[in-house]
């Protein structure tokens, strides 16, 4: 995103709230300091507001300034370049699952919720948020040169790699559906 302006992700028009790891973080670590009255109860913490592939593009662009496009690509192919930065098979049928759940806006079900304000007394944190905290704690992941020199050369290494069959490609789903429940 940072070095092309494109995010390329396979979640075609579908809606998600996303939450920030340290909402998610503070969640998990109010429930653990103050357990008493959380038992048999499920919490769904979410980022503020819905938001389409396109709209979290347009948070990057704010706050990298410079224009990024959402690109809606196959699975497969994402798959194919998950496998060649040696994912195991089970992380990308998982990854799998989430994509399929993404693209039919089971994500959008319910959201977003009020989890993160009602359990730490604090707002959730928004997208741009999150992407600023992100470039401030990974400096590696700002715009250089040297990056998008890195980039190309990965990505032209990748042509000459052993190419997937679409039989091989297609093999990254559970087995068993009930698989994507112990996940």
């Amino acid at each position: 995103v940072t070095q092309l302006g494109l995010l390329t992700l396979p979640y075609g028009n579908g809606l998600n709230a996303p939450p920030s790891n340290d909402d998610i973080g503070r969640v998990a670590a109010e429930l653990l300091i103050h357990p008493e009255g959380h038992k048999d109860k499920t919490y769904r913490p979410t980022g503020p507001r819905l938001m389409s592939p396109h709209d979290l593009a347009d948070s990057f662009a704010r706050v990298l300034g410079h224009r990024v496009r959402y690109m809606n690509i196959p699975f497969w192919m994402f798959a194919r370049t998950m496998k060649q930065m040696r994912f195991s098979d089970y992380l990308i049928a998982q990854y799998g699952q989430y994509v399929r759940d993404y693209q039919e806006n089971a994500f959008a079900v319910n959201a977003p919720t009020d989890v993160v304000p009602m359990l730490t007394g604090r707002d959730a944190e928004d997208f741009e948020t999150i992407v600023r905290n992100h470039l401030k704690n990974h400096p590696e992941a700002r715009r250089s040169m040297l990056q998008q020199l890195q980039l190309m050369m990965t990505m032209n290494l990748a042509m000459f790699r052993q190419p997937h069959t679409q039989a091989q490609l297609n093999h990254w789903e559970f087995s068993d559906p009930s698989h994507a429940l112990l996940s």
